[in-house]
C-alpha cells in the first residue's frame, strides 16, 4: 500500500495554497499549535474545513484576510481580539461568517450584536462546531459556477463576452479530458492531493484509498462522495484554473467516459421530455442576477446533480434557514428535450455513494436557458431552466473546428496552442516545458514541441531563445519519417521568416517564407490553407515594410481570400488579415477604408478571443488613432481607454514585452491629441513596466521619465516637470558615456531648459562638452548651439554669439544634413548682432538664413523678413523696410503665426508706408 503522510508530514502546511473554496481563520493570542488540545481541536476543524490558518497577532491576521480572493473565510476570533479587528474586516467580500470563542459570553454577546455576519458567541467546541458545520454545509451548496450570458453589458458592441470565454474554456476542458492517462499522471494527482491535505487525517486515508482501489468504472462513485475529489474539483472549476484541472486529467477523463457512455445507454435513442430538480442555496444578489436575466443562456461550468424528486431538490434547498443571512433556498426546475443532442448526462443511482437520491448528473458546460424565476412558497424560490445545445454560430462553428484539429488523443502541445492562441503564452510555456521533460529522445513530438516553444519566445520578443529553439525544431524534424518534405518543415521555416521580419532583415525572411511554400506545395493536403495564409500574411507584412505597398495589398487580399473558403467565418485568423490590411490603408492614409476593415478585424475578434488578449488591445488603439484623425473625440478615447484596460487585464506579465509595445502605441496615438491626462498615466505605467525588469531598463527609464516632464511643461507646470527631468538626469549620469546615453543625456538637459532652470542646463551642456574628445564633432557642435541658446536667454549676447559660431564651424562640412539647424543658428545669430547695432552683420546673417532654408518653413521665413524690416527701417531705407514688411505678413498668414506677430509687423508696415507717404509729399513741394 502507497503511503506517503509521514514524509509529507515534515512540510509546512502554511505554505500551502488552498486548492478550496472555504478558509478558517482562528485569531487568539492564546494559540499553541504545539499542544495536543489544540491538535484535536484543529482535526475537528478539519472536518468542516480543511484549510486552517492560524494568528496570535490582529495586524498579522488582517494582512493575511486583505490578501485573499478566492476564497470565502470563516473566522473564528477570541472576544477581546475579535472588538478589535471585527470592525475593520466585517465588510470585506471575502469574510463568510465570524464567530465569537470566549469564556465570558455575557461581555461579548452586546457588542457583536452590532455585526450581521457574527453568527453567535460561544465557549464550548460543541456548541460552536454545531453551528460550523450548518454554515459551512449552506455555503458550498451556493458555489455552483454560473455564467449568465448578457448582449448588452459591452459599450462598443452588442456582443456576448460569456460565450467567447465559454469557448476556450471548453476546448481546454476537451484537450485535458482526452489527454493520455498513465501512471504518472495518477501519482502526480494523489501527490498533489496529498499535499493539500498534509495535516487531515481523515482525508489522507481517503486519499490512500482512492490510489489503491480506484478503477475506471468508480469514477461516478467517487465524484458523489463528499471527499477531497469533489471540494477540489468545484473550486478548480469555479475559479476555471486551467492548472488545477490538469492535474486531475486522469480522473476527469474517466468521469466523463463513464457519463458519456450512461447518456448513450440510457437517453441515446429516446424522444420526449425529461425533467429534474436541483436544491441549493444561492445569495440573494445572485437571484436578483438571474431574475433580470429572463431568456439569456447560463453555462454551468462544473459537473452538477439533480434529482427526479422535487422532495429530495426541497430537502437540499434548506427551506429558507439561510435568509438571514442574504442566503436564499432555490429549486431548480430543468426541462430537458431528450431529441437534442447536447454534453452528457446520465442516471447514476447504481454508481452513486448517495443511492435514495434518484439522481442525475450532467457534465459540466451544459447550458440552459432562464424561462422564469419567481417565489413558490414564502421561502423558496423556484427557477426554471431549460436545457439547450444552443450558442452563437461562430462559437458553435470554432468549437466544431477546433475540436476537429484537437483528435481523438491530444497531447500537451495542443493544450498549449490553445493557451497561446487566447493571449496566456507564460501558461502556455509552462505546459511546454513540462512535456519536454517527458518525451523520449527522437520523439517525432520533439520537433514540433521545440518549434511551439519558439513560437512563444518570438511573441514574447525572445528573438534569440526562439530562434535556438526553431534551429532545435529543424534538427528534430530532419530525422522524421517525412524527411524535408514534412509540413512542419513549411511552419518553422516562416517562423524564422517572421523573425527576421522583426529584425528588419526583410530579404532574408523572404527566402525563408518561399522555402516554406515550396516544402507546403509539394503536400497535396487541402488542409493547409491556415499555413498558406500564415505565409502570405507574413510576405504581406515584408512588403509593405519597404513601402512596396500595392504588392503588399495584392498579398492581403490574396490571404483572405483563401481564410474565408477554408476557415471558420469568426475565426481569429480572419481577423487579423483584415487587422493587417487596415494598417496597410493606414499607413497609404486611406483612414476610411482602413476603419472599415478594423471594425471587421474587431467583430471576429469580439466574438472569439478573450476580453484580455493583447492583439484587441493593438485593435482598439489603432481604432483611435483613426478617430483622432477624424477629429472623433469622444469615440476616441472609448478606444483607447478599451485599449489600456484590455492590456492591463491580460494575464501577460508585468514587464512582458506586448505590454511595452501597447504602451509605445497609445503614447504615440495620444500624442496627436489633447488628452494630456490619458498621456501622462499611460506614460507613467511605462515606466513602472522598465523598473520591475530584472535588472531595470534605466536608459527607457530616463527618456520616458524625461517625456513626461515634457507634458507637464507643455501644459505650464514647471515645478513637477522640472521634478522629473531631475529624476531623469539622476538616471541618465549613472550610465556609461555611449553616443546613445550622451544623445538622451542631452535631450534631458534640453527639455530641463524648457523649465527654464538655466543654470542646471549650463552646467550640465559644460559637462558634457568638456567630456567630448572630438571638438569639432557633430555632437559638439549641438552642445555648442545649445549653450548659445542658454545664453541667449541669460541675455549674455557676447557668449551667446561665440557658441553660435562655435557650433556654425562644427556644422560646417554638414550644410545638407544640418540645413534646418544652421538656417535657425544664423538668425539666432542675426537678432545678436542686431541688439549690438552690428546691423551689416545682422542683415547679412539674415541673407544667409533666407538661402538655406527651406521654402515651406514660413514661420522662419516671416521672423527673417520682419527683422530686415526692422534694419531697414532704422537706416531710412523705406522701400526695402516695406518690401521686408510685406513678405513678413505675407507669410506669417501662410504659417498662422500668433496674432500679435502679425500685428507687429502690420505697424511696423503701417509707419514705413507713412514715411514713404511723407517723403513723396516733400518731393512734390519740393518740385514746384
Amino acid at each position: 500500500m502507497m503511503s506517503t503522510t509521514d514524509q509529507i508530514k515534515t512540510m509546512n502546511s502554511g505554505t500551502i495554497s488552498n486548492l478550496e473554496d472555504l478558509t478558517i481563520v482562528w485569531l487568539d493570542i492564546t494559540i499553541d499549535n504545539s499542544s495536543i488540545i489544540w491538535s484535536k481541536r484543529q482535526n475537528l476543524l478539519r472536518s468542516c474545513i480543511n484549510y486552517i490558518r492560524t494568528f496570535t497577532d490582529e495586524s498579522e491576521c488582517l494582512k493575511y484576510i486583505s490578501a485573499i480572493r478566492d476564497e470565502r473565510i470563516f473566522i473564528i476570533t477570541s472576544g477581546s481580539m475579535g472588538e478589535i479587528i471585527v470592525p475593520q474586516i466585517h465588510d470585506l467580500l471575502q469574510i463568510s461568517h465570524i464567530y465569537i470563542f470566549c469564556s465570558d459570553i455575557a461581555k461579548h454577546t452586546q457588542w457583536s450584536k452590532l455585526f450581521r455576519k457574527i453568527r453567535g458567541v460561544f465557549n464550548e467546541e460543541s456548541t460552536l462546531m454545531i453551528c460550523l458545520e450548518s454554515d459551512t454545509k449552506i455555503y458550498l451548496s451556493t458555489l455552483m459556477p454560473i455564467n449568465i450570458s448578457s448582449s448588452n453589458e459591452r459599450s462598443l458592441q452588442d456582443i456576448d463576452e460569456e460565450q467567447v470565454a465559454f469557448l476556450w474554456f471548453q476546448l481546454m476542458i476537451e484537450v485535458i479530458y482526452r489527454l493520455p492517462q498513465t501512471p504518472t499522471s495518477k501519482r502526480e494527482m494523489v501527490n498533489e492531493c496529498r499535499t493539500h491535505y498534509i495535516d487531515n487525517p481523515v482525508q489522507l486515508r481517503m486519499i490512500d484509498e482512492f490510489y489503491n482501489k480506484y478503477t475506471a468504472n468508480m469514477a461516478i462513485d467517487w465524484y458523489t462522495k463528499d471527499c477531497f475529489l469533489y471540494r477540489l474539483l468545484n473550486k478548480a472549476f469555479r475559479t476555471e484554473n486551467i492548472d488545477i484541472i490538469f492535474n486531475y486529467h486522469y480522473y476527469l477523463s474517466d468521469l466523463t467516459k463513464q457519463l458519456t457512455k450512461l447518456y448513450l445507454d440510457q437517453f441515446g435513442n429516446k424522444t420526449g421530455t425529461l425533467r429534474v430538480y436541483r436544491g441549493q442555496h444561492m445569495h440573494k444578489d445572485e437571484v436578483i442576477k438571474l431574475q433580470n436575466s429572463i431568456g439569456r443562456l447560463i453555462s454551468i461550468n462544473t459537473f452538477f446533480s439533480t434529482s427526479t424528486s422535487c422532495l429530495v431538490a426541497t430537502n437540499f434547498s434548506g427551506n429558507g434557514e439561510g435568509r438571514s443571512q442574504n442566503i436564499e433556498s432555490i429549486i431548480f426546475q430543468i426541462e430537458i428535450d431528450l431529441s437534442i443532442r447536447r454534453r452528457p448526462f446520465g442516471k447514476i443511482d447504481q454508481f452513486s455513494s448517495n443511492k435514495d437520491e434518484n439522481e442525475i448528473l450532467f457534465a459540466m458546460g451544459s447550458i440552459f436557458r432562464i424561462e422564469s424565476v419567481e417565489l413558490f412558497t414564502d421561502d423558496i424560490w423556484l427557477i426554471i431552466l431549460t436545457l439547450t445545445n444552443e450558442v452563437k454560430k461562430e462559437v458553435e462553428d470554432l468549437l466544431a473546428y477546433f475540436t476537429k484539429h484537437i483528435g481523438a488523443q491530444p497531447s500537451l502541445l495542443e493544450l498549449g496552442v490553445l493557451l497561446s492562441k487566447t493571449g496566456d503564452y507564460q501558461r502556455a510555456k509552462q505546459f511546454y516545458l513540462r512535456l519536454q521533460n517527458e518525451l523520449l529522445e527522437n520523439d517525432y513530438d520533439l520537433g514540433v514541441l521545440y518549434n511551439n516553444l519558439g513560437e512563444i519566445y518570438r511573441k514574447q520578443s525572445d528573438l534569440d531563445t526562439a530562434m535556438k529553439y526553431y534551429k532545435l525544431a529543424i534538427d528534430e524534424l530532419t530525422e522524421s519519417p517525412f524527411g524535408f518534405i514534412d509540413r512542419w518543415f513549411g511552419i518553422v521555416h516562416s517562423n524564422i521568416a517572421m523573425i527576421y521580419d522583426t529584425r528588419g532583415q526583410f530579404d532574408q525572411a523572404l527566402i525563408h517564407y518561399r522555402c516554406a511554400l515550396h516544402i507546403i506545395e509539394r503536400d497535396d493536403d487541402d488542409s493547409e490553407g491556415e499555413l498558406y495564409s500564415t505565409i502570405y500574411n507574413g510576405m504581406a507584412a515584408i512588403f509593405q515594410q519597404k513601402y512596396e505597398l500595392k504588392t503588399a495589398l495584392k498579398l492581403y487580399e490574396k490571404v483572405l481570400k483563401i481564410e474565408l473558403s477554408v476557415l471558420p467565418s469568426s475565426h481569429p485568423s480572419i481577423a487579423i488579415t483584415y487587422n493587417n490590411i487596415g494598417q496597410l490603408y493606414f499607413k497609404m492614409e486611406e483612414n476610411l477604408k482602413a476603419l472599415e476593415n478594423f471594425l471587421k478585424a474587431r467583430s471576429i475578434m469580439l466574438s472569439t478571443l478573450p476580453n484580455n488578449h493583447p492583439d484587441l488591445a493593438f485593435l482598439y488603439a489603432s481604432i483611435g488613432a483613426i478617430y483622432i484623425i477624424q477629429n472623433q473625440v469622444s469615440k476616441a478615447i472609448e478606444h483607447l481607454l478599451e485599449a489600456e484596460q484590455i492590456i492591463d487585464r491580460s494575464t501577460l506579465t508585468a514587464d512582458h514585452s506586448l505590454r511595452e509595445d501597447i504602451y509605445r502605441t497609445l503614447i504615440i496615438v495620444l500624442s496627436k491629441s489633447q488628452m494630456i491626462d490619458f498621456s501622462i498615466r499611460a506614460h507613467l505605467k511605462l515606466i513602472d513596466m522598465f523598473k520591475v525588469r530584472t535588472p531595470p531598463v534605466e536608459n527607457e527609464i530616463a527618456f520616458w521619465t524625461s517625456r513626461l516632464g515634457r507634458l507637464f511643461s507643455n501644459q505650464g507646470n514647471y515645478q513637477q516637470a522640472f521634478e522629473y527631468q531631475q529624476i531623469a538626469l539622476d538616471t541618465i549620469q549613472k550610465l556609461p558615456r555611449t553616443q546613445e546615453n550622451k544623445e538622451l543625456y542631452l535631450i534631458i538637459i534640453d527639455n530641463i531648459l524648457q523649465t527654464r532652470h538655466f543654470d542646471i542646463a549650463l552646467e550640465h551642456y559644460r559637462r558634457l562638452l568638456n567630456e567630448e574628445a572630438d571638438t569639432r564633432s557633430q555632437f559638439a557642435g549641438k552642445l555648442h548651439n545649445n549653450l548659445g541658446v542658454v545664453y541667449d536667454y541669460m541675455e549674455n549676447d557676447l557668449l551667446a554669439l561665440k557658441h553660435y559660431r562655435e557650433a556654425l564651424f562644427c556644422y560646417d562640412n554638414l550644410p545638407d544634413t544640418f540645413v534646418n539647424q544652421l538656417s535657425i543658428i544664423h538668425y539666432n545669430i542675426a537678432v545678436i548682432l542686431n541688439n549690438l547695432a552690428d546691423y551689416e552683420g545682422s542683415r547679412s546673417s539674415l541673407y544667409k538664413t533666407l538661402n538655406i532654408l527651406s521654402d515651406h518653413d514660413y514661420e522662419l521665413r516671416s521672423k527673417c523678413h520682419c527683422l530686415l524690416g526692422e534694419i531697414y527701417e532704422k537706416s531710412s531705407n523705406w522701400m526695402y523696410a516695406r518690401k521686408h514688411f510685406f513678405k513678413a505678413i505675407e507669410f506669417a498668414t501662410q504659417a498662422n503665426s500668433h496674432p500679435q506677430f502679425i500685428a507687429k509687423c502690420t505697424r511696423h508696415l503701417e509707419q514705413v508706408i507713412t514715411k514713404i507717404e511723407e517723403n513723396d509729399s516733400t518731393e512734390l513741394e519740393s518740385t514746384k
